[in-house]
């Protein structure tokens, strides 16, 4: 029984912590926070995001209903068929229509994270698990210009294999390459409270912001 717990206890801890566990931060020190706990957060705020979207999604064919003769026109055109000029009248609204969607959609998203980064220090998904996402020098929230920079170049951290996104297993500060180039660190808020407590009593001196 005791070798199984020691083989459950090990499965758990490659599955977890991959790469090794994290050294518990000396006090008033910034606990940097990736791997499993980040991706939690991620797959929180992913559902939230489904949701939104797929409510903004039935909104806009509510509003913008597709006609039969507006159907019957798409479905001509996906079968190679030539229309008349009514039809692809028809057919390039509803494109405009997919295209509106489209960007619609992603400024929510963008609104979405922008707006919690800047008054929250994280997404509902960091809140809940109890991180935050500060700027990696003044350690408070970060600007508009910051948070753009990490909404964008989320895609460079995870189009290569997600090479970037795993790279902050091997950071020092658990960066992956988006917070790299928005100057970002995501931190435990526990940890960032003590580090606030100490520099309001001692000074700058122990920001705890040292790598």
């Amino acid at each position: 029984m005791q070798r199984l717990q020691k083989v459950f206890s090990w499965v758990s801890d490659k599955l977890l912590f991959p790469f090794g566990r994290t050294k518990a931060p000396k006090d008033g020190e910034l606990c940097y926070v990736s791997g499993a706990r980040r991706c939690i957060s991620t797959m929180i705020d992913l559902a939230i995001i489904v949701f939104m979207l797929q409510l903004v999604h039935a909104v806009f064919f509510l509003t913008f209903p597709k006609s039969e003769t507006t159907f019957k026109a798409i479905e001509k055109h996906r079968m190679g068929a030539s229309l008349t000029k009514d039809e692809r009248i028809l057919r390039n609204k509803q494109i405009y229509k997919a295209v509106a969607l489209q960007v619609v959609q992603l400024v929510i998203v963008f609104v979405y994270h922008v707006y919690m980064w800047i008054n929250f220090k994280g997404t509902v998904g960091k809140l809940l698990v109890g991180l935050r996402v500060i700027d990696e020098n003044t350690l408070e929230a970060m600007s508009l210009g910051q948070a753009t920079k990490r909404f964008f170049s989320t895609a460079l951290s995870g189009i290569p294999l997600g090479l970037g996104i795993v790279w902050s297993n091997f950071d020092s500060r658990k960066r992956a390459w988006h917070d790299m180039i928005a100057k970002t660190v995501v931190v435990t808020n526990k940890s960032l409270k003590r580090c606030k407590e100490l520099q309001a009593t001692q000074g700058p001196s122990s920001s705890g912001n040292e790598p």
